[in-house]
């Protein structure tokens, strides 16, 4: 037997977009994004919206987006 190969770390695109396009971007993104909070480009989800920073790079703990959708106050 040979062990797998390790999975690489998920990137922005395509592996994250597509998870907010389908979920988030209705509300969070276009012209008049909710909060201020724009999760079309990963700049934009580091930057945040009017409550700060969306997510941390590096730090699920600190993430708020991880926070909000972990403990079902988002879809």
């Amino acid at each position: 037997l040979t062990a797998a190969a390790p999975a690489a770390p998920p990137t922005f695109r395509p592996d994250v977009a597509a998870i907010l396009t389908a979920h988030c971007t209705k509300c969070h993104g276009g012209d008049a994004p909710k909060g201020g909070l724009d999760l079309r480009t990963r700049a934009a989800a580091v930057k945040g919206g009017k409550t700060g920073p969306a997510v941390a790079p590096g730090s699920i703990r600190d993430s708020l987006l991880w926070t909000r959708v972990a403990t079902d106050s988002m879809p």
